[in-house]
């Protein structure tokens, strides 16, 4: 399962070309070379395929990122070796040496890790290429305790300012997130931070495939929660939640799947809930699905858990409506906006609240099929489509 990094990347990669055409392309930063380097549209992986890699802290979108700089850096040799003038490309000094004056450089993956933030500024500066950016989230700023690298926070923070004193255009996915931003960044210009709304649409109906990990259930209901394992998703309330079901030996408990692959600050939390004899038999930890077995889940499930404590979106909520079924989300940052109104939103402490909600959204069939009423006629979804034609106007204005 790709996660929300990757789910941007991918659905731009996908949806950007036909809206920008010839004046659109696509490039990858050398840190060996130290300069960017044009390449061809990259190929989009299958779900499944991108979550194979050779450690949980491993971002599918810097897996992606590597084998596109592998395979860039073997074509410029194989060039080099052909042609004198494919070598001087590679002894070209220049930052960017296919970008012209006045082109605008997309940034819409992981910003804050990839990139020398004195580089780029360099380059808009003697090269005159415009910086666009995507910003995610502010979530090292205002939740720092979920995060155990002291240089990764430092860095983050030199990425706000790099943001705010010298992007020309900071595409932000949410209010919240933009309001966190210009709170955070107050010599940031309000009017260089447009809000865009992320898409929603995954696998369709056709293409859904029960998840082969997924153990028989016996006609058994379930619910689902879609995320990356952290420490800042709270899974820790679903935990404890679960526990307190089968403790109370409550006949109404439904089994919970959470699909998502491991993440950083979570072995310890992934360690419980795997040995733990209070929950085996009712929650299972799915960490490979693909966007078909997602839909598969999504079609399937009662209703969809997100008790995360903060997000620069909330791309499970969008999703869940997407696929018609109602939520039980905490209501901080952005997921209030994510959810449009359209679900249930609960403080992410109270895990007496979740309990009794779960339990009602399980047993009253009638509730949950009027908050799927909801869904089917209030929704408002936006599409990898409706979010690059918002960057493309944008970049459009921007440009001319």
């Amino acid at each position: 399962m790709h996660d929300g990094t990757t789910r941007i990347e991918r659905g731009l990669i996908r949806e950007l070309p036909p809206l920008l055409g010839e004046r659109l392309g696509f490039c990858i930063y050398d840190r060996t070379m130290k300069r960017f380097l044009a390449v061809p549209l990259p190929a989009l992986p299958e779900a499944a395929a991108a979550a194979k890699r050779p450690t949980a802290r491993r971002s599918a979108a810097r897996a992606l990122g590597r084998r596109v700089e592998r395979r860039v850096r073997g074509l410029v040799k194989g060039a080099a070796a052909r042609t004198a003038a494919a070598l001087d490309i590679m002894l070209e000094r220049r930052l960017f040496p296919s970008s012209r004056a006045g082109d605008v450089l997309l940034l819409a993956g992981e910003n804050w890790s990839r990139y020398d933030f004195d580089m780029l500024r360099r380059l808009r500066k003697d090269h005159g290429v415009r910086i666009a950016a995507v910003l995610q989230d502010m979530i090292p700023v205002v939740h720092p305790q979920f995060f155990d690298d002291a240089a990764f926070l430092i860095r983050f923070r030199a990425y706000l300012d790099f943001l705010a004193r010298d992007a020309d255009l900071v595409f932000a996915i949410s209010d919240a997130t933009r309001n966190d931003f210009l709170r955070t960044v107050p010599e940031a210009d309000p009017e260089r931070v447009e809000r865009i709304e992320l898409g929603s649409d995954i696998a369709t109906s056709n293409e859904q495939q029960r998840p082969a990990a997924l153990p028989d259930l016996a006609g058994r209901p379930f619910v689902l929660s879609v995320s990356t394992i952290q420490a800042r998703k709270n899974f820790d309330l679903l935990y404890r939640l679960w526990q307190r079901l089968s403790r109370e030996g409550r006949t109404e408990q439904p089994h919970l799947v959470i699909a998502g692959r491991p993440g950083f600050g979570s072995s310890d939390l992934l360690h419980l809930m795997r040995n733990d004899p209070a929950i085996a038999g009712t929650v299972t930890l799915l960490h490979g699905t693909s966007d078909a077995e997602l839909a598969w889940l999504y079609a399937n499930c009662l209703f969809t858990l997100y008790p995360s404590w903060y997000e620069g979106w909330g791309l499970p909520l969008s999703e869940s409506l997407a696929q018609g079924k109602t939520f039980i989300a905490s209501n901080t940052s952005s997921l209030p906006e994510a959810g449009q109104g359209l679900g249930i939103h609960l403080d992410p402490y109270d895990l007496i609240a979740w309990q009794s909600e779960v339990l009602r959204l399980t047993r009253d069939e009638r509730v949950r099929a009027a908050l799927e009423r909801r869904i089917q006629t209030e929704r408002k979804l936006s599409t990898w489509s409706d979010c690059a034609r918002q960057i493309g106007e944008a970049l459009n204005r921007f440009m001319n």
